[in-house]
């Protein structure tokens, strides 16, 4: 990849999954290493995040949404405007409020766990396809 790339989120696949409660589009990463990825993320309304932790850094900006993060065990309120830098191997959750939908860009440094989003994909897309006539 060149270390100038132009993308557009428009254009960049949606990967899907839990039954279309969460969406991705990755703009840098994914498919190939990256010193950071790039991502949107957008669930559904009252789709939560388990908890879990990534071996480098997560950054996130909400755009819209609001609930709240646990992160590293305190609760912090998340509206839009929120943002958090959240270090690596520091467990971490969303809850959602209000019924309304998280959108947010969301950064990895460096680049790998935005990987997940294309293995989850691809394990619903699979899940969704009849099973093969006899």
């Amino acid at each position: 990849a060149s270390a100038l790339a132009p993308t557009s989120q428009k254009d960049a696949k949606d990967l899907a999954w839990g039954g279309g409660a969460f969406h991705a589009r990755i703009a840098f990463g994914g498919e190939y290493e990256v010193p950071a990825s790039l991502e949107l993320l957008l669930t559904g309304p009252n789709a939560a995040i388990a908890e879990h932790d990534h071996p480098g850094w997560e950054h996130l900006a909400v755009i819209e949404g609001a609930g709240v993060m646990k992160l590293g065990g305190a609760n912090h309120q998340v509206n839009a405007g929120s943002v958090f830098n959240i270090p690596k191997g520091v467990k971490h959750a969303f809850r959602p409020s209000g019924g309304r939908r998280l959108l947010a860009v969301q950064i990895y440094t460096p680049s790998g766990p935005e990987q997940r989003f294309l293995k989850l994909s691809a394990e619903s897309k699979a899940a969704d396809k009849p099973a093969p006539k006899k």
